[in-house]
This record gives structure tokens, C-alpha cells and sequence, in this order.
């Protein structure tokens, strides 16, 4: 076993893993305080995003914003 890829977009505690069924896509839940929003960033609450990652490259794909949703608890 050795690490092959380190995933560094969550800053903080990832809640939630799921795989696609093929095996290529990796989907990570996080949940950051609004501590490290940026000036980017469009709109006021928590920084709930779910990551999209490509287990073949170990890049990120898609960064899904969702800041209605919250804590990040269940990808399906």
C-alpha cells in the first residue's frame, strides 16, 4: 500500500466519499467555515462544496458549490 495521490482542495474535515461505478471518479463532502471564503466568492454563508476528482490522474475535475445545502453529509 502507498499513498499515490494527496487531495488537497478541503481545508478542513471531508464528511462524506463516494465512488462512481466504473471506478474512475472519486466525490468528496466538506463542509468550511465562512472563515475561509475569499473576495472571489459571490455569496455569504458556508463554504459546502463537493469535489470531483479523477482517480486516473488524481486531478480535480468539478468543484460543486452548494452553500444552501450546508454540511455536506450523503452523496448519492
Amino acid at each position: 500500500f502507498s499513498i499515490k495521490y494527496t487531495l488537497t482542495r478541503h481545508t478542513k474535515v471531508v464528511n462524506i466519499l463516494a465512488v462512481n461505478v466504473n471506478g474512475t471518479l472519486l466525490l468528496t463532502g466538506g463542509n468550511q467555515p465562512i472563515s475561509h471564503l475569499t473576495c472571489t466568492d459571490s455569496w455569504i454563508g458556508n463554504d459546502s462544496r463537493i469535489v470531483v476528482w479523477s482517480f486516473v490522474s488524481g486531478e480535480m475535475m468539478q468543484e460543486i458549490f452548494t452553500p444552501a445545502a450546508g454540511y455536506i453529509s450523503a452523496i448519492t
